[in-house]
């Protein structure tokens, strides 16, 4: 009887979870284990993703997330990056081929350093 209870709670409980405000999901972006995320500081519904899938960006909270490493030829999955605090549109990453990459308009364009 109680293997029966665990096993019907097992199969309901994914039913009776929800997301919302504040509540963390798996329906980020593509690329499965996220390494960092970063807000930019002056538009905080902007937020980059560094995931073992690559670099993505939203902007709109997380609804939805577009892949931004146009420009970049190495791989940047686990890569560090960073968002410039006192310049926002700036962010920097490391790409494999241990180059120095920069995107001056929020990651829509990369750049080597």
């Amino acid at each position: 009887m109680r293997n029966w209870l665990i096993g019907t709670l097992m199969t309901l409980l994914p039913v009776m979870v929800s997301a919302g405000p504040g509540v963390w999901t798996s329906g980020g972006p593509a690329g499965g284990v996220v390494y960092a995320l970063k807000f930019n500081p002056a538009t905080p519904t902007t937020i980059y993703a560094n995931t073992n899938g690559g670099f993505f960006k939203t902007s709109n909270r997380g609804s939805s997330w577009t892949r931004a490493e146009n420009g970049i030829t190495g791989i940047t999955s686990f890569m560090p990056f960073l968002v410039d605090a006192d310049s926002p549109a700036t962010v920097y990453i490391f790409s494999s081929d241990r180059r120095l990459y920069r995107s001056i308009d929020a990651a829509l364009n990369w750049a080597p350093t």
